[in-house]
């Protein structure tokens, strides 16, 4: 799913964690990248459809329709740090890698939004945090086998 490749490819380029949250399990040591997928599937267009022969299951024949649809999903990204000034440089990092670095991807970056601060009073220490938002447009593809009826005969009454 396109969504691994995302997550993966930012934690290649920052070699920092990135973790989905929020999350039970105890974070990791700062610096770190947590995102949430806010939106998923939301269809651009009604899609295209086509059908074709294909090898049968139980005639010699099916027809194998395929929709594919262009869908937006959209995810927040927030940098998490105990310095204010690591926080931001992270997450500039990672709105540098997806407005200039990503591309030949099965995902195409379609917008990403200005960083924003988003830090807060954790009991007695402040955490640091900066963050943005993407939208990814990504093929939503369906496909599904229908039987043919290949013989037939009419019976008269």
């Amino acid at each position: 799913m396109f969504k691994n490749d995302l997550i993966f490819d930012l934690y290649s380029y920052l070699n920092i964690p990135v973790i989905q949250s929020p999350q039970a399990q105890n974070k990791p040591s700062y610096p770190f990248i947590g995102y949430t997928m806010i939106t998923s599937n939301i269809a651009l267009s009604q899609g295209n459809l086509s059908d074709k022969l294909v090898d049968g299951t139980t005639f010699e024949f099916d027809i194998e329709s395929k929709l594919e649809t262009p869908v937006n999903h959209t995810f927040s990204f927030t940098a998490y740090s105990d310095t204010e000034q690591e926080a931001y440089l992270k997450a500039k990092m990672a709105v540098d890698y997806f407005r200039h670095i990503v591309f030949d991807k099965e995902y195409v970056i379609v917008d990403v939004t200005s960083l924003s601060e988003r830090s807060m009073l954790e009991v007695d220490e402040y955490e640091y945090r900066w963050g943005f938002d993407i939208t990814v447009k990504t093929k939503d593809t369906v496909i599904r086998k229908d039987a043919t009826i290949e013989d037939y005969s009419i019976k008269e009454e």
